[in-house]
């Protein structure tokens, strides 16, 4: 169920950072011309706008973009730009659609200290679905992230991997009752449904 991109996306408008910084997409034809090889040797460059641009290219390529995990997976960690950091992770989410070798640098990025980083992290995880149960912990505790614009991501997140989260359940009761959002109350509150109907 992908119904959480439909709450988030009318009240994250900062979440989605564009190109985080003015940083265009790269041109609809110019990542096809690269592999995602070339790509992910882009992603240790010295300069921020292009490690940018290599990382938005291989969210373009979808699972093409795999062979570059790897270096996805250093960047969305190490990378000293929040930008990187942001693209790289939505990049994660879209070269693996399995999660098979994401959920773990995926969950390492819920820690992040920049606000849209945990977002996007939690957006992902909440893609994979079941597969990423082993950010069940790191996802409670980002229901009361400071931020509002993370904790819906959470709790979708909870939501969507099932049954591997309903010790959330208790966790997501007191948010649908208590948080002062809308969306984070909704959001709760459809993850809680989804969970119960297990």
């Amino acid at each position: 169920m992908r119904w959480g991109n439909i709450l988030i996306a009318g009240t994250l408008g900062l979440a989605g950072c564009g190109g985080c910084g003015g940083e265009p997409l790269p041109p609809p034809q110019t990542y096809k011309e690269r592999s995602a090889e070339e790509w992910a040797k882009d992603l240790t460059a010295p300069e921020q706008d292009q490690r940018v641009t290599a990382a938005m290219a291989l969210v373009m390529m979808g699972e093409r973009g795999k062979p570059a995990v790897q270096a996805l997976a250093t960047a969305v960690v190490h990378d000293g730009s929040w930008a990187v950091r942001f693209w790289a992770a939505e990049a994660l989410g879209r070269v693996d659609p399995q999660g098979r070798e994401v959920i773990q640098p995926l969950t390492a990025a819920l820690r992040d200290p920049e606000w849209r980083v945990r977002s996007k992290a939690a957006e992902m995880l909440g893609n994979l679905g079941p597969p990423a149960y082993p950010a069940v912990d790191l996802l409670i505790g980002l229901l009361t992230d400071a931020h509002a614009e993370v904790r819906p991501h959470a709790a979708v997140a909870l939501g969507n991997i099932g049954s591997e989260a309903e010790r959330a359940l208790k966790y997501l009761r007191l948010v649908r009752d208590n948080d002062t959002n809308p969306a984070v109350r909704l959001g709760a509150d459809e993850a809680i449904k989804q969970l119960e109907s297990r």
